[in-house]
Order: structure tokens, then C-alpha cells, then sequence
């Protein structure tokens, strides 16, 4: 890696920095998942505010430093903004990039898994919102902690639970 690259990614955390900033966790299809530096997004004249919102799949360029990387360009590829008009949505993509944030580690790649939670929010997005289960074995399986040829004795939220080795707080409007 040099300086600085670019990457694909999936914003499926934000938090609040200092005054002006926000540290994103994102899913790279390269990195898998890496918290980065948005500096600058609170302010209201920010350009990159809106490309860097929960859900948005996006083109980044990050720029390498000794605390976290720093994007210093942003472009959006889709904003789903039909998720983001629709509760029931919003509830089904907030569980699933809860899922990836939770069973995943900080720089492991792993591209299946990248595109199983782009084609998830693309299905959320365009047709009435999937089962949340079938997401959630796929990405177990993905992970290898289960195969296509397991079943779950237990139900699958307390075993996620058991993996992550902490609950999941996603709210669940839809049940």
C-alpha cells in the first residue's frame, strides 16, 4: 500500500469526532473492514457529509496515517435512498451492517462478504425487504461458522450472539 489508495466501501458505522469530524467503519471489498478519519463532515458546509451517510456504498480515497486512514476524496456509487425513506428498511439495513460490524475483523478481506451485504441493500432497496434470516446464514456461512449443510439448533440470533460474544442491539420494527 502507498499513501494513499483508493478503495470501494460500505458505511456501516458512524460516530462523532472532536468538533467537526465523524470516524466511519467501513467494508472495503480489499480491506474488509477498516475505520477511517472523515474529517470536516459535521460542518454544514461539507461536500462530503452526504457521501459519507450509514448504508451509502461508495468510491473512497484514503490517505495513510499513524492514527486512522483519512479520506480526502469521496464519491457515492448509491445512496439507497429508498431505504432511508422507509423504517421497516432502515431497520433491516441497520441489522445487517450490525451483523458484518459484529462478526468480522479489522483488516481481513473477505469479498463475499462485501458483496453479500451489497446485494442484500440492493435487494432492501429495490424490492419489499427480505428475510433477514437468509442474510444472516449466508454471512455465517461466508464466515465459515456454519456450512450450507448445518442447521442451527439454536436460533440463529442467540447463536450470532455467541460468535460476536455480545448482543445485538439492532432495533427490530418488523417482528
Amino acid at each position: 500500500m502507498t499513501n494513499t489508495y483508493k478503495t470501494e466501501a460500505i458505511v456501516i458505522k458512524r460516530r462523532n469526532w472532536k468538533e467537526a469530524d465523524k470516524i466511519l467503519t467501513v467494508f472495503t471489498k480489499e480491506y474488509g473492514k477498516i475505520s477511517v478519519l472523515a474529517k470536516g463532515v459535521r460542518k454544514l458546509s461539507s461536500r462530503r457529509a452526504p457521501v459519507v451517510e450509514l448504508f451509502n456504498h461508495t468510491e473512497l480515497m484514503l490517505h495513510q496515517a499513524s492514527f486512522l486512514d483519512i479520506v480526502t476524496e469521496a464519491a457515492i456509487h448509491n445512496s439507497f435512498e429508498t431505504i432511508k425513506k422507509d423504517l421497516v428498511r432502515i431497520s433491516r439495513a441497520y441489522e445487517a451492517c450490525e451483523l458484518v460490524e459484529y462478526l468480522t475483523g479489522e483488516d481481513q478481506e473477505n469479498e463475499d462478504v462485501f458483496y453479500l451485504l451489497l446485494s442484500y441493500l440492493e435487494q432492501i432497496n429495490t424490492h419489499e425487504p427480505a428475510s433477514t434470516a437468509q442474510f444472516k446464514r449466508q454471512i455465517l456461512s461466508a464466515l465459515g461458522y456454519l456450512s450450507e449443510k448445518d442447521s442451527i439448533e439454536q436460533e440463529i440470533d442467540a447463536f450470532i450472539e455467541s460468535i460476536a460474544e455480545r448482543r445485538l442491539t439492532a432495533p427490530r420494527i418488523y417482528e
